[in-house]
């Protein structure tokens, strides 16, 4: 398969961070160190107002399958490697 087709063009100008693209934006991690360390991970949801929303949405959308949508982003984070 072409790489072409699997990857929207513009992905990379959507993304927060591009140079590092792992990173998520700086209010999407605040909210994740704010949470009680019971798990030795942390789970938050991505809301519309963070800018990874875009980013995730239009990758689904490139080669939406049919018959499924994004009913709810999840951002998990593990602070040991961070």
């Amino acid at each position: 398969m072409d790489p072409q087709t699997v990857i929207p063009q513009n992905l990379a100008t959507l993304c927060p961070q591009p140079n590092t693209p792992w990173l998520v934006s700086q209010s999407l991690f605040t909210r994740l160190q704010s949470q009680t360390p019971d798990k030795p991970f942390r789970l938050e949801e991505v809301t519309p107002q963070d800018p990874e929303v875009e980013l995730i949405q239009t990758y689904f959308a490139h080669q939406q399958p049919l018959g499924y949508s994004i009913r709810q982003i999840l951002c998990i984070h593990n602070p040991s490697h961070t």
